[in-house]
């Protein structure tokens, strides 16, 4: 018995023993299969970030393996993440972020710093005359960052209001700190006596002809007191006179005349010509004969440095237009000479011939539209052909002082209407800047409707020049 039980005892213990290791073997094989259907995502890792407060940053996650959708996870307003780009909405913060795929996760911290506001730059100012007002150059290194400056400085040589600075006194050096919120520069202003420029327009001379006069200008001609004025040129072309402020023309060209008083500087040109005066418009054959009877009236009649002489184109004929003449002016010393058809031309060849001996007291003259409008000519040409009568009239004519009376509009005539308006205004001018001629602005006054042809003024209508020359300074002195 005792045998029997202990077999049976053996057989249940083998019986046993087979089932551990068979449950065993399945649970091996069971685990085994597991690891081999697990999947392998790899690693994500994403490396911290500075990024300065109203700038952005790429995130730049790396995945050890295949890449995923990322979702940002942080927490506060410091920062904020749209795709895989982190922007800095405010300074001096670190903030945790974590990033999350279906499979991986990994954290990184953000910190945002102060932007970099660069550097605020000003020049120094020199030279700024009293009076004078210049703006502040502030130049930003980053002009993202550009921000409104404030100014401080010591004394009361210079104001500075708005970005601009103006000189109060002279020969100051003023320090000027400039500050915005960030930044901050240091720049200098040194002020000058305002002297103020000098200017000397272009001149016409020429050759054979009285010299032409210049005008020195000064914007401010009380500093200039005491100062003499030297003049470089080339000798060969002109001859210049200091004192008279004249040029003489001795040779066809253009040249530069060089001016210094000492302080200030300038320059102009000068424009030698010759006058050709082999052309038809100084044919004066047509007039001659009435120029000889105008001569023998002064001859006549004309007190010399007493009478006061019109000359001109039809305007001024006594003969067919200005019919009242004698009658405007009874009991005046006075005479007319208008010549009808003339231009400047002709009235050049006139005072070195029939009228050559001519010395009235004042010259009042209307010429220039036939230059226009029988001969051609351009605004320029007119212009300086005008210029060169009055030079020529001033000298032949003993000094008188000359009136002249813009060209008048006609009614007629577009592109001649706008020479003879060019010519004005350039003659207004150049008259403007001299005491020995004084040009009247009839033109504006004899309106159309008062034009008994398109050209000429209605009878009636020649009060606009006697009222306007008796505006004047003129004086007509009565006859004895």
């Amino acid at each position: 018995m005792k045998s029997k039980f202990v077999h049976i005892r053996a057989k249940r213990c083998a019986k046993r023993t087979f089932c551990l290791l068979f449950a065993a073997f399945f649970c091996l094989i069971f685990m085994c299969g597991w690891a081999a259907c697990a999947v392998d995502y790899g690693t994500l890792s994403i490396a911290d970030i500075e990024v300065a407060a109203g700038k952005s940053a790429p995130i730049e996650p790396v995945f050890s393996k295949e890449k995923e959708t990322i979702e940002y996870l942080f927490e506060g307003d410091a920062i904020s993440i749209e795709g895989d780009v982190v922007y800095a909405h405010r300074a001096g913060e670190t903030v945790g972020v974590t990033a999350r795929t279906d499979h991986l996760q990994t954290t990184f911290q953000v910190t945002t710093l102060a932007p970099d506001y660069g550097m605020l730059s000003v020049a120094d100012i020199e030279g700024l005359a009293v009076g004078q007002r210049r703006r502040i150059q502030a130049v930003f290194s980053q002009p993202m960052y550009a921000e409104e400056v404030s100014y401080a400085f010591e004394g009361d040589a210079i104001s500075i209001e708005n970005g601009f600075v103006t000189a109060l006194l002279p020969d100051a050096s003023v320090q000027v700190s400039a500050k915005t919120a960030h930044h901050s520069a240091v720049f200098t202003v040194t002020t000058v006596e305002n002297y103020g420029t000098l200017f000397i327009e272009d001149v016409a001379a020429w050759i054979g002809y009285p010299p032409s006069d210049f005008v020195v200008e000064y914007s401010r001609p009380e500093t200039a007191a005491g100062r003499e004025i030297s003049y470089e040129y080339d000798e060969s072309m002109i001859e210049l006179d200091a004192q008279a402020k004249t040029i003489r023309a001795l040779k066809a060209g253009e040249t530069t005349v060089r001016v210094h008083d000492g302080v200030l500087e300038t320059q102009f040109s000068v424009i030698c010509a010759n006058v050709d005066k082999r052309g038809e418009e100084y044919n004066t054959a047509d007039y001659d004969g009435y120029a000889a009877q105008l001569a023998a009236q002064w001859s006549r009649s004309g007190n010399e440095g007493k009478t006061t002489l019109f000359i001109g184109d039809s305007f001024f004929d006594t003969r067919y237009f200005w019919t009242d003449f004698y009658q405007s002016y009874a009991g005046k010393d006075a005479l007319c000479f208008g010549i009808s058809s003339t231009t400047t031309y002709d009235w050049e060849m006139f005072a070195e011939g029939a009228l050559a001996d001519v010395r009235p007291k004042n010259i009042v003259i209307h010429l220039g539209t036939n230059n226009i409008y029988d001969d051609a000519k351009t605004a320029e040409e007119t212009s300086l052909a005008l210029r060169r009568l009055f030079t020529l009239l001033r000298d032949r004519f003993g000094g008188a002082h000359i009136y002249y009376f813009g060209i008048s509009v006609r009614s007629y005539g577009t592109e001649e209407i706008s020479r003879t308006r060019q010519v004005n205004a350039d003659i207004s001018a150049w008259c403007e800047r001299r005491d020995w001629i004084t040009y009247i602005d009839t033109p504006d006054r004899l309106t159309a409707d008062m034009l008994r042809d398109g050209v000429h003024p209605k009878l009636e209508y020649y009060a606009v020049f006697t009222e306007a020359l008796a505006e004047t300074d003129i004086v007509i002195e009565n006859l004895q």
